[in-house]
């Protein structure tokens, strides 16, 4: 078998989707942070979203830039 690249494909998701793909990366990305409490991991990821400097941010961004640049893409594969 060999190894391919893996393909962000797009595809549009409802509202309620996208919140809880929101709050899962919020958690996940603040669970990476350091900090006893939760809380504080929490409010910490909060207000580096309100500043800009999200690493939560960053990641939807990527993930939104490669699903557009795969659009095409993703269409040549259905045969």
């Amino acid at each position: 078998m060999g190894s391919g690249k893996n393909a962000v494909k797009p595809a549009a998701l409802t509202q309620k989707q996208r919140i809880r793909a929101s709050i899962h990366t919020v958690l996940t990305v603040s669970k990476n942070n350091s900090g006893k409490t939760v809380e504080g991991r929490l409010a910490r990821e909060i207000t580096a979203i309100v500043n800009g400097d999200s690493k939560a941010v960053s990641d939807k961004e990527l993930a939104h830039k490669q699903a557009r640049e795969n659009r095409g893409k993703s269409e040549d594969l259905h045969i």
